[in-house]
């Protein structure tokens, strides 16, 4: 254990760059490198108030609905659109301190090569205007940028990759969903009842403390609580990958090896034969 929790805290110690506060932003946002991207808000509300030099950026090229990967090339020609290069240095935010798509982002940058070069805005903008940080109106063009894609497929796994990985002691499996869908009380139209077999269950708001992202100590205890670490492959999933694109991030930022099940309990409920678990145990 102690050897785990050591490893655990050497990963960290580059890994909590993925979370930036407010303060860091304001010193860093003139850059030349730092490319600020506000991601999960309409552009007319983007233009009403957003971090002064950020560019919007479209959530829709970049989620697919349903599950699994969008069309790549179009989540390119929308990053390039914003103004990436192979040079950006990205910081994402939202509207809420406590929402969920930066980590969605998160995950197809860090499938494209970009998730070293990618920080999440601790607070979003909510934590932004109330540390005192001003805000800016309107919208402001970029030169497209030049992006070129390093594509890291193992990240993302599939259900004949799941059904494989079932219940080896090597694997942990995390469900970031709510308690009741984790035990299947909550029954969900075409969803298969309950858990993938031996998955823990850590709902994915758990990263979040009143005012944002939990500290780092805190997250890395909550993801110790499950049995989480350094000697197991983790794997998130939720409904259809959006909560688990968030859990996925916190899981980076906790230093541990992610990978994501982005089709989710959708893509495994296609297979109505598959094994689930409804109890509150694995």
């Amino acid at each position: 254990m102690i050897t785990t929790l050591l490893a655990l805290t050497l990963l960290t110690s580059q890994a909590d760059s993925l979370v930036v506060s407010a303060q860091w932003l304001a010193e860093h946002r003139n850059d030349p490198n730092i490319l600020v991207l506000g991601i999960g808000m309409r552009e007319t509300e983007f233009a009403e108030a957003h971090i002064p030099g950020a560019q919007w950026l479209d959530e829709g090229p970049i989620h697919a609905h349903g599950g699994g990967l969008p069309p790549l090339a179009d989540v390119v020609r929308e990053l390039e659109r914003a103004g990436v290069t192979d040079r950006s240095q990205i910081v994402l935010f939202g509207t809420r301190a406590k929402g969920m798509w930066p980590g969605i982002a998160f995950v197809v940058f860090d499938y494209l090569g970009l998730g070293d070069r990618t920080r999440v805005l601790d607070g979003g903008l909510m934590g932004w205007q109330a540390d005192g940080f001003p805000v800016a109106s309107g919208t402001t063009t970029v030169a497209p940028g030049k992006f070129t894609p390093h594509i890291q497929s193992d990240i993302v796994v599939n259900a004949a990759w799941v059904e494989e990985h079932l219940n080896r002691p090597d694997v942990l499996f995390l469900d970031a969903r709510s308690a009741e869908e984790y035990t299947g009380a909550r029954h969900i139209s075409g969803i298969l009842d309950g858990h993938l077999p031996g998955a823990r269950h850590l709902e994915w708001t758990e990263s979040f403390d009143a005012k944002g992202w939990k500290s780092l100590p805190d997250l890395i205890a909550g993801f110790q609580m499950v049995g989480a670490n350094t000697e197991k492959v983790v794997v998130t999933y939720c409904q259809v990958g959006m909560r688990a694109s968030h859990l996925y991030l916190a899981a980076r930022r906790a230093g541990l090896r992610p990978k994501i099940y982005l089709g989710s309990m959708q893509d495994w409920s296609r297979n109505t034969d598959r094994p689930v678990t409804t109890s509150r145990a694995p």
